[in-house]
């Protein structure tokens, strides 16, 4: 177990994710074939399309040729970035969606290995993949699969012990969808009940599956940096409500 976190604290995470990564974006682009080329539809055609083309087209990121609700735009910057590299069209927004779903996927397959075994994540993520919400979400230009992979991200690297890596990801899922700032706060809220755990019941720590971490200042340290993960998202809504 020790030398399996070494390696992850070495990087050694990525080059396990990739080939993961290849196998279930092949299988789910294959899936998902005959609906590749489906037009937009529901909050689709509402949003999230004419809002990402605003941004390819003049480069601002809050839409006019429908009206803005404020969500943050990081789904639209990533589809306006794929269409400036490949086009536009249906089949590469679904694509890229893929991909993101797939990305997605990976953090599960990884988590479930890190928690358990190889058999459990590889059904974790072929169950997950092929359920109706999921499935119907993972070739849809909207916000949520975006926020599924990123959380799933935050939670493998939290778990991992690599903090820093986990407020990024919590941070960009955060502008990707913001209610997963839930997320965010819960993991907040458990390095604080691990802060007061150590120092007022070091006995219950373990129990409440809050082993020790060093310093007790160490746990606030990365309290705060949880709660810095929801600067963008703040610097978002300010910006909008500027415009």
């Amino acid at each position: 177990m020790q030398g399996k976190t070494t390696q992850q604290a070495a990087g050694g995470w990525l080059a396990q994710a990739l080939p993961g990564f290849g196998v279930i974006f092949g299988a789910l682009w294959l899936l998902h074939l005959p609906l590749l080329r489906l037009p937009y539809f529901w909050d689709e055609a509402g949003y999230f399309i004419p809002a990402a083309r605003d941004l390819l087209l003049t480069g601002d990121l809050v839409p006019h040729t429908t009206l803005s609700n404020a969500h943050p735009p990081l789904v639209m910057l990533w589809l306006a970035l794929v269409w400036k590299l490949t086009g536009y069209s249906a089949l590469v927004t679904r694509t890229a969606m893929l991909l993101v779903a797939s990305w997605g996927l990976t953090a599960l397959w990884l988590l479930g290995r890190r928690v358990a075994s190889s058999g459990t994540a590889a059904a974790a993520v072929l169950l997950t993949a092929l359920s109706p919400t999921v499935f119907s979400q993972s070739a849809m230009a909207q916000l949520d699969i975006a926020a599924f992979a990123l959380v799933l991200w935050t939670l493998y690297a939290h778990i991992c012990g690599k903090r820093w890596q986990a407020v990024a990801f919590a941070a960009l899922a955060a502008l990707a969808k913001e209610t997963t700032v839930a997320v965010t706060l819960t993991l907040a809220g458990a390095e604080l009940l691990g802060w007061f755990a150590d120092r007022w019941w070091p006995e219950q720590a373990a129990r409440w599956c809050l082993p020790q971490r060093g310093p007790s200042w160490r746990r606030l340290t990365q309290c705060g940096a949880y709660l810095l993960a929801l600067l963008p998202l703040a610097g978002w809504y300010a910006y909008h409500f500027h415009r």
